[in-house]
């Protein structure tokens, strides 16, 4: 089996241009997320930044699952059955229903 990062991880996201038109608005929320925190925290402390980077990280989390859920069942060395695909879809939707539409999958 490839290499999961290069497969369904990140390097997939950067890398094609479905992926850049997925990844780019994550990548839009975290900041936003992160600049909302940021605003609110008011000062630079070690605490400060754990929780700006953890409204960033949360903000994008289920973008990612659910991009990486689309790529799993694009995996034709899985033989996942439609039932499978179909289950694994719903999970996605459940996750981030955007990403699932600018996959296609939704």
């Amino acid at each position: 089996m490839a290499d999961a990062n290069a497969m369904m991880g990140l390097g997939r996201l950067q890398s094609t241009p479905l992926g850049r038109r997925v990844f780019d608005p994550l990548v839009e929320d975290a900041e936003e997320a992160a600049g909302i925190a940021a605003h609110y925290q008011g000062e630079d402390t070690y605490r400060a930044r754990r929780e700006v980077m953890g409204a960033a990280v949360a903000a994008a989390a289920g973008g990612l699952q659910a991009a990486f859920l689309h790529f799993l069942c694009e995996d034709e060395e899985l033989a996942l059955t439609t039932e499978q695909k179909l289950r694994i879809d719903h999970l996605g939707i459940a996750l981030d229903l955007n990403t699932m539409e600018l996959l296609g999958g939704a």
